[in-house]
């Protein structure tokens, strides 16, 4: 009898590995590859004899591309970045000269570099090897891109529109934060809306002490206003705005930046 119910346990076992298999293996779903309208073609996709064709990398040939396996991201979730892909508005120091861009699936980053016309080249954060989680993650479609300095916000906010070709493009957080303890991990407008005639003081936060940075001022109507300075001991650069009864009404852009790090502030007169 004991020979008999081994026998019955194997054979269960042996069945429930077979449905977990051809669970795990069933189909996945296919990334979309639709060209953004007003933008080259990529070379149509390469189909397979089966009844759901699997895309090639466009511009990469006959390779076949198989989509990543989403499914495997069960609870708890994998953190998401902390802002909306594109978001500009940010207070908080940024990397000048370069953005973070995470292609879609199935992209290939020369061919993307191409259609949008990108500086190069990209640099690829993570050679891999990658694990099924890493590729869900879309760890191998992330890249630092070329950008000219000062163009940083204009290039996240037009790439950002093209989701089928990017699943997320951002600004790339400063590294070089050295007042962590003795200021606030983002620099400080007070207030940030106020009537003409309004005083407005701004802290920017953090360089090196004695780094030569460039204050610009861009008032609404396009007036740019361009100041020199050094950051203090502290690691802050100071800024400040007393309106007059005529200055024009609207949202006030601040930017400082210096030694490739860039920060800005907003202030509305009303």
């Amino acid at each position: 009898m004991r020979q008999k119910a081994r026998i019955a346990v194997h054979r269960s076992s042996r069945w429930l590995a077979v449905a977990f298999i051809v669970g795990a293996c069933g189909t996945q779903p296919v990334a979309s590859t639709a060209t953004p309208a007003g933008l080259s073609q990529s070379p149509p996709s390469m189909a397979t004899a089966a009844s759901s064709p699997v895309p090639s990398i466009p511009g990469g040939g006959a390779t076949p591309c198989v989509p990543p396996n989403t499914a495997i991201l069960q609870s708890p979730p994998v953190a998401k970045p902390t802002e909306p892909s594109g978001r500009t508005d940010v207070e908080w120091p940024y990397s000048e000269g370069f953005i973070y861009v995470r292609l879609a699936a199935c992209r290939d980053i020369s061919a993307i570099s191409a259609r949008y016309g990108l500086q190069g080249p990209a640099l690829r954060l993570n050679s891999g090897p990658y694990d099924p989680i890493a590729l869900a993650i879309g760890i191998d479609r992330s890249y630092h891109v070329p950008v000219r300095v000062g163009d940083e916000m204009r290039e996240v906010e037009r790439l950002a529109a093209h989701p089928a070709d990017f699943d997320f493009v951002s600004l790339i957080g400063a590294s070089t934060w050295v007042c962590v303890v003795t200021c606030p991990p983002s620099p400080t407008v007070v207030p940030a809306v106020g009537p003409r005639g309004t005083a407005f003081t701004l802290r920017f936060c953090c360089w090196p002490e004695g780094t030569a940075v460039e204050k610009i001022f861009t008032t609404p109507d396009g007036r740019l206003i361009r100041l020199r300075d050094t950051s203090r001991e502290d690691g802050t650069v100071p800024a400040a705005w007393g309106s007059g009864p005529d200055d024009v009404v609207g949202t006030y852009v601040v930017k400082v930046h210096g030694q490739g790090v860039a920060e800005v502030l907003r202030f509305r007169i009303e």
